[in-house]
């Protein structure tokens, strides 16, 4: 197997374990609500006291496997990272894989993700460059890589902002609820309650702090992006200054958000538009 195709097939397994990696953090975090509601529930409704206890040995499992999920995300991420940077270096400046390396990071994918890597062949033209292997590749292929990453973290940032309204708006709704004359001052009390226990959940989950991450990542990497074009025009490409942009590109993906496997099939079209047409 050459450098070319080995450059090929980590780059896709690097893809199939990004994809693996945002699922766990989904679940991680899904798993996470369901156990903080589950708390406010059980805190709030007078439930015998044997029914309290099986719930919140629920409620502790749940956050166990929360937290689970959320190690096997960080490791599968900076895993699928790891390949991905060296499957650009090895496909735009044809470096050699180590076979024990290589081996290393098949038996890092799994057996599922192998059986996916043979079932899903990448596209032949994931690459638009033509450039044979160069520093010139190199850029090419982050800045094309800089691109997509970026329009998709664009595309995210208004999702990410209605999950916010939306809790800020069923929080003011609950508190709306408690000074209407009508409601009973003991279910008052609970309602009140329940807020007092909802909120720390819902700033745990640190949804203004996905936004914040977000557009600061979008934004760095059109930093990057436009730096990595004004090089790509000057009659002379070192592989001093592309290696700087690339590590500069690379530093802010390496603490990337992690974007759903269907939302990049959802973008998937409109981006390669916006590609084409750049």
């Amino acid at each position: 197997m050459d450098n070319l195709q080995r450059g090929e097939e980590l780059n896709q397994l690097s893809r199939l374990l990004f994809n693996k990696a945002s699922s766990k953090w989904y679940r991680a975090i899904l798993i996470e609500i369901l156990a903080g509601t589950l708390g406010c529930i059980v805190a709030v409704l007078e439930l015998p006291i044997e029914w309290n206890t099986k719930l919140a040995i629920i409620g502790f499992i749940l956050l166990i496997i929360s937290y689970f999920f959320k190690i096997q995300y960080f490791d599968l991420y900076d895993s699928a990272e790891t390949m991905r940077r060296q499957s650009v270096l090895t496909e735009a400046l044809n470096w050699p894989i180590g076979k024990v390396q290589f081996s290393e990071w098949r038996l890092k994918a799994g057996t599922k993700i192998l059986k996916l890597f043979k079932a899903e062949a990448r596209n032949k033209e994931y690459y638009a460059t033509q450039e044979t292997p160069s520093p010139k590749r190199l850029l090419e292929i982050t800045i094309e890589s800089a691109f997509w990453t970026r329009h998709l973290y664009k595309k995210l940032i208004p999702y990410i902002a209605v999950l916010l309204v939306a809790s800020i708006i069923l929080i003011f709704i609950t508190l709306s609820i408690t000074p209407f004359p009508q409601i009973p001052s003991e279910q008052k009390l609970k309602i009140t309650y329940f807020i007092y226990l909802f909120l720390p959940m819902i700033l745990s989950i640190d949804i203004i702090g996905w936004l914040i991450k977000v557009i600061k990542l979008a934004n760095n990497i059109k930093s990057a992006e436009n730096d990595m074009e004004k090089l790509l025009e000057s009659s002379e490409i070192k592989i001093e200054q592309v290696m700087r942009l690339v590590s500069e590109y690379n530093c802010q993906v390496v603490s990337g958000f992690p974007i759903p496997n269907f939302f990049f099939k959802l973008s998937y079209n409109e981006i390669t538009e916006l590609w084409k047409c750049r």
